[in-house]
């Protein structure tokens, strides 16, 4: 074989191993093209499937909402019907009880007739004991200086003059109010009375009782208990005026 042969041998060799190359590099990228479109679908065909199961499983939830919805309306149903059974049944006695009402109202009109003028005559007597209180408060006021104010929370007050003979305008007070068990308490008391606790003790035990004129007993007690006071201040300026003096021979 001669050179010439040769090398045309070698390239016609060289030139089909680059053809080889060349189809297999080709042949590679078409299946690696391939793949990846393989690749592609699967991943398409799984995007759908997991949809078509989503949306199953939704469809499952609906339809178990719609299956609870539809046995609620039946229920519903049913009490309609039992309701419209009930309605039916009452309205056989209805005019019945229409009548019975009507003969209930015209009896409770006479009744509140009867009580508004019962009201009315009250009032009328009300408002006559209410004019001889007010006289009778203005009575103790100049004869007893009794002087009564009502102040916050409940508390009514009581001031009393006349009392110390030396001093007539001297001002006795004391406040009465009831506490959160509707108890009497006496929240202020001047001149002090040693034993008032005793005196509040005694108040609400008639109270308990229901004793009648509660109050002005009390008030009353209170102003005999300042009278007291009074007369043992004057008996002790009055002995110690009466004390001896002493002198000192020097």
């Amino acid at each position: 074989m001669t050179t010439d042969t040769s090398f045309a041998l070698h390239a016609e060799v060289e030139k089909f191993q680059q053809e080889v190359d060349h189809m297999s590099a080709q042949l590679v990228s078409e299946m690696e093209q391939l793949v990846g479109s393989c690749r592609s679908m699967i991943e398409q065909h799984n995007d759908k499937r997991k949809k078509l199961e989503n949306r199953e499983a939704k469809l499952k939830f609906d339809l178990v909402d719609k299956n609870k919805a539809l046995g609620s309306l039946y229920s519903a149903l049913k009490s309609l019907e039992t309701k419209k059974a009930e309605l039916e049944g009452s309205m056989n006695v209805l005019p019945k009880q229409l009548e019975d009402i009507r003969k209930l109202t015209a009896e409770h009109k006479a009744t509140i007739e009867t009580l508004e003028a019962e009201l009315r005559a009250n009032l009328k007597s009300d408002n006559a004991e209410v004019d001889n209180c007010s006289k009778s408060c203005e009575l103790y006021k100049n004869s007893l200086g009794l002087e009564i104010s009502k102040l916050p929370e409940g508390a009514v007050q009581f001031d009393f003059q006349y009392i110390d003979q030396k001093n007539p305008e001297k001002v006795f007070s004391f406040q009465i109010k009831l506490d959160s068990n509707r108890r009497y308490m006496v929240p202020m008391c001047t001149p002090n009375i040693g034993h008032l606790d005793q005196l509040v003790t005694e108040l609400n035990e008639r109270d308990a009782r229901r004793e009648q004129g509660l109050f002005g007993w009390f008030v009353q007690r209170m102003r005999k208990e300042f009278c007291g006071l009074a007369e043992q201040s004057a008996a002790e300026e009055k002995e110690k005026s009466d004390e001896p003096t002493v002198s000192y021979i020097a």
